[in-house]
């Protein structure tokens, strides 16, 4: 039951109570008041009859004619004043008894009221009710006095006060009584319509007051639910309406101020967010975001490398809710599309009970697997990606088919994937969402926010993409974009700790008679054959292996191998790659050998500078023989060179 509902129930129930009791006290007051007058009219018609009676019998005894007393009283009671009297009777006392004589058979007492009144010498009276006629039964003694104006004690033998006799009378008030209850009736059914009347102008006041309160009602609900449209109406003009008037603008005013609060979210973040209806929640929830939005742009905005902003994204997109993604990062610069961070279910982010679903022991199996790296099959054509293609998101919910570079589009849970782009001037960032196709619906919310936080990132990740293209050119070699020397000393501290549980192979690579062509052909061959074989070096190599101009015509190699003899191997090919290579220069075709000298660490040394020695050692030692060939390092070799020297 409303609010208002309550109200009005309790006005009528309250009101409904008042005008009961009101009546019934109204009842109650009639019918005891005409009880009350219709026994004191009774009682004094009885006392006149009485005395009526006693000064009649009084003249008949003075005429000598007493013993017509009954005629007396038979024509009394057939007057039509005394109809209602059903009962007539005077009764001698013993003082008179001894004085006159026996009295007639009706004369003596006969009932319990009569004789009493003999023995106290007071006034008996009963009131006989019930759903016959009601009586009232008097008996009134007649005293001996010889005061007023008849002296008894003249004519009759008694002392003062003594009983001579009563008169004993019944009246019958059925009479009476019916026209009490026509009166009462009668005033019963007025009260009772002007109680009616009275509620109904009650009633009747107070139903647009509580309609008025089931609008207000109904206003604050919507209120609280977020719905700022609803307004009551203002045909009350009193405190009311007055109410209804404030109501009304209160809810344009915070339907304008929560508007202009979403707009101007919109404005900062650029995106719209999605809306849940609720106003008020929406409003409080995206201006909770967006202080942590702008606590989170802080904070990318103090970190050094570009990889820690990728943390930072990471995490912001953890407490958003997402339980499975990856980051991927597009450099136009290089044509590198690469995967630089992934996350699976965390318990800690996890708020609620998870949704379960049919198969949910591999749902939960899928949800804990680290993304598969859609990088490890683009590699270096990021073209081959529909978002970089297009320059647009992509969902397969939406288009209704996996992208065919998506790694687990043959998954038999057929899982939903979507990639969000930020497109910067020379990089972009990839957010890859993975989730059951249950669950699309709340990630397709966090989208909006996804974007925010990229979108604040985006900035500080190109300053860092510049920093780190302006670094890699100060440390590439101008001709051939080789790292140069100076990228070999800076990793060279730390390169045999962050490798030190993998096999790393070390190769030196002398063109053979380099300075034959600069001397015959001119520094512009030469650098052609330099630009070539750097060209061909790089093609022969893995994407994980790093080539370094170490200086003039040598170029090193640092591969990274599972298995011993790895290096071997790769050393052949590029030996054999470049004596298959040609270079045109004008009319001629030139073409070069190369002598390789290679190592192993961990076999070799446990020192990056000693490997590059030995390398170099070996290397000197396949040109000291024969040239166009690899030859492994070997202690002897050492020995050897130092002969030499």
């Amino acid at each position: 039951m409303s609010q208002s509902r309550k109200i009005q129930f309790k006005l009528v129930f309250r009101f409904s109570i008042i005008f009961l009791i009101l009546f019934l006290l109204i009842f109650g007051v009639l019918s005891m008041s005409f009880r009350y007058l219709t026994l004191k009219t009774a009682k004094d018609n009885a006392q006149t009859i009485a005395k009526t009676i006693r000064d009649g019998i009084t003249s008949l005894m003075v005429l000598g004619v007493i013993d017509q007393r009954d005629v007396f009283l038979k024509g009394m009671m057939d007057t039509e004043t005394l109809s209602d009297i059903r009962k007539l009777k005077v009764i001698r006392g013993q003082v008179v008894i001894k004085q006159f004589g026996m009295p007639h058979a009706i004369e003596t007492a006969e009932t319990d009221m009569e004789k009493q009144v003999f023995v106290t010498g007071e006034m008996q009276e009963q009131l006989v009710e019930g759903f016959d006629a009601p009586l009232y039964n008097l008996v009134i003694p007649y005293k001996a006095s010889e005061k007023g104006r008849i002296n008894c004690l003249s004519c009759h033998h008694a002392e003062e006060g003594q009983v001579l006799g009563a008169i004993s009378i019944s009246v019958d008030l059925s009479h009476q009584r019916s026209v009490g209850l026509w009166t009462i009736l009668t005033i019963s059914i007025l009260t009772l319509s002007s109680i009616g009347f009275i509620f109904w102008m009650i009633y009747r006041f107070f139903t647009p007051y509580s309609a008025f309160f089931a609008e207000l009602q109904a206003g604050f609900r919507e209120l609280e639910s977020g719905h700022m449209d609803h307004r009551v109406s203002e045909r009350l003009d009193d405190e009311a309406g007055d109410v209804a008037h404030s109501f009304n603008g209160m809810m344009d005013s915070l339907k304008t101020i929560f508007s202009d609060i979403c707009h101007k979210v919109y404005l900062l973040v650029g995106y719209e967010f999605v809306r849940s209806g609720n106003v008020i929640t929406d409003t409080v929830y995206n201006v909770d975001q967006l202080l942590q939005i702008y606590n989170f742009k802080k904070n990318v905005e103090r970190e050094e490398t570009k990889y820690d902003v990728y943390v930072r994204i990471q995490e912001a997109i953890k407490k958003l809710g997402a339980m499975r993604f990856g980051v991927y990062e597009v450099n136009s610069r290089k044509n590198e599309f690469s995967f630089m961070l992934d996350h699976c279910v965390q318990p800690e982010y996890q708020t609620e009970e998870p949704q379960r679903y049919a198969d949910q022991e591999f749902m939960d199996q899928l949800s804990q697997q680290p993304i598969q790296d859609c990088a490890a099959l683009i590699q270096n054509e990021p073209n081959l990606c529909p978002v970089v293609k297009f320059k647009s998101r992509f969902d397969s919910k939406a288009t209704e088919r996996y992208c065919k570079y998506f790694p687990e589009a043959e998954r038999g849970a057929n899982p939903v994937h979507k990639c969000i782009p930020r497109f910067g001037a020379d990089m972009a960032t990839i957010v890859q969402i993975i989730c059951p196709p249950e669950e699309n619906d709340q990630v397709d919310a966090l989208v909006p926010y996804i974007k925010s936080y990229m979108e604040q990132a985006s900035s500080v990740l190109e300053i860092k993409n510049a920093m780190e293209f302006i670094r890699e050119q100060s440390l590439k070699d101008e001709l051939t974009t080789l790292y140069n020397r100076r990228y070999l000393e800076e990793i060279s501290n730390e390169f045999l700790d962050k490798h030190k549980d993998r096999r790393v192979g070390f190769m030196m690579i002398d063109i053979d008679h380099f300075k034959k062509v600069n001397d015959e052909q001119g520094h512009d061959a030469g650098d052609l054959i330099l630009r070539g074989i750097a060209l061909v070096i790089k093609k022969s190599v893995g994407p994980k292996d790093i080539v370094i101009r170490f200086g003039g015509e040598e170029i090193m190699v640092l591969s990274f191998h599972t298995r011993s003899g790895e290096t071997k191997k790769l050393a052949q090919r590029i030996r054999e790659n470049i004596e298959e290579a040609t270079f045109p220069y004008g009319n001629l075709v030139i073409k070069k050998t190369a002598s390789i000298g290679y190592t192993e660490y961990p076999e070799s040394a446990d020192h990056f500078w000693i490997c590059i020695k030995h390398a170099d050692i070996a290397m000197y030692s396949a040109k000291r023989t024969g040239r166009n060939k690899v030859v492994k390092f070997k202690p002897e070799l050492v020995e050897q060179s130092e002969e030499e020297n």
